[in-house]
């Protein structure tokens, strides 16, 4: 039985992610070309990663932590991804389960990490995509893990559980706003800052509302704040707390 033999052409001259539509003729000795064949299409796709990012340091602050890299060479590096993670296992082995990252620009070797710093050890990775969407980590399944432990900037005075507050700390460009419901029966509220200083939640601001904006909230640290609600009697529920961490 005849058999056929195969031939291949490679075009150089192709450009990424256009779809480009070819036809082939056949020449014979003398010269003469044949019809051209059926025309086929096919889109020259980019699927080379980029480099790993290298000289990724992780520093513990009081918001959280400082994550710092080297400038990765890859010529059409579209962004960073920042992925944060928790340490799981025990100590014959640990691995990094990741959380879902944060997209960072191609210009920037950088990033302020805000969190709860209460001491836990975590993990970290910084990920390379290019212009085409290819990810270093997801094509390598490598990355250099680094590991760094909190500061433990929680009050040492604990917050009581069964309070009316609930209440919500956000960061704002110029402070912490403060907000609550309303409880029953109060005829107003009391907001408390902890001083790590004097190791005590020192009185900050009175008021009748649910809200309260505290902007003298210094940047670069993490604030911890009480709410009580006050009643005619004088007396005061017991406190609703929450948190918030600034980075500078």
């Amino acid at each position: 039985m005849p058999t056929g033999r195969g031939h291949a052409a490679r075009d150089a001259s192709a450009t990424e992610g256009i779809t480009y539509h070819y036809r082939v003729t056949a020449l014979d000795s003398a010269g003469n070309e044949s019809a051209r064949s059926v025309a086929v299409s096919g889109t020259f796709w980019d699927l080379t990663p980029p480099s790993a990012v290298t000289g990724v340091t992780v520093t513990p602050t009081e918001y959280g932590f400082e994550v710092h890299w080297d400038a990765n060479p890859t010529a059409d590096l579209a962004r960073y991804v920042v992925r944060p993670g928790e340490l799981q296992g025990d100590e014959e082995g640990q691995w990094c389960s990741l959380y879902p990252g944060y997209d960072l620009g191609a210009d920037t070797t950088s990033y302020a990490y805000t969190t709860l710093p209460d001491g836990e050890e975590r993990c970290f990775i910084v990920d390379a995509v290019d212009d085409a969407g290819n990810s270093s980590f997801e094509w390598t399944g490598e990355a250099r893990v680094v590991t760094a432990a909190e500061l433990d900037m929680t009050p040492s005075v604990s917050t009581p559980e069964g309070s009316p507050v609930e209440l919500t700390a956000t960061s704002k460009e110029a402070g912490v706003e403060l907000s609550w419901h309303p409880v029953t029966d109060a005829t107003g509220y009391q907001v408390y800052r902890w001083n790590p200083d004097t190791k005590a939640y020192e009185k900050l601001a009175a008021t009748t509302g649910t809200s309260y904006e505290d902007t003298g909230a210094a940047k670069g640290t993490t604030h911890f704040y009480r709410v009580t609600a006050r009643y005619a009697d004088g007396g005061e529920s017991a406190p609703g707390a929450d948190w918030v961490a600034m980075a500078p």
